[in-house]
């Protein structure tokens, strides 16, 4: 994932995107909310440092993220960057999730 402010790219960061079956939606969106610490009804888990961008799905931190989609839609990062995704980005922010295929 690219963060971007101004038009230039101030940060890379690895992420792990939704699985085939269960895939990040391709689209224009934008951040909705900020919530440092948010429940996963359906996987009963906590989801630190959440940016939701479309329904239930959010970049938020993951102990697992792997270099292939694994996700169940939602964009996982890990603990080394999510809190400073989440402190850069604001409500309102655009997210472009782009499809690879």
């Amino acid at each position: 994932a690219l963060l971007i402010q101004d038009d230039r790219v101030v940060r890379a960061i690895a992420v792990s995107t939704g699985k085939p079956s269960t895939p990040t939606p391709p689209g224009d969106y934008r951040v909705y909310a900020k919530i440092p610490r948010w429940w996963s009804t359906p996987f009963r888990e906590w989801l630190p440092w959440a940016l939701p961008f479309v329904g239930g799905i959010a970049f938020h931190e993951f102990a697992v993220v792997p270099v292939y989609p694994a996700s169940h839609g939602c964009v996982r990062q890990s603990f080394a960057v999510a809190r400073q995704t989440y402190d850069f980005a604001e409500v309102g922010m655009p997210v472009k999730v782009i499809a690879t295929s």
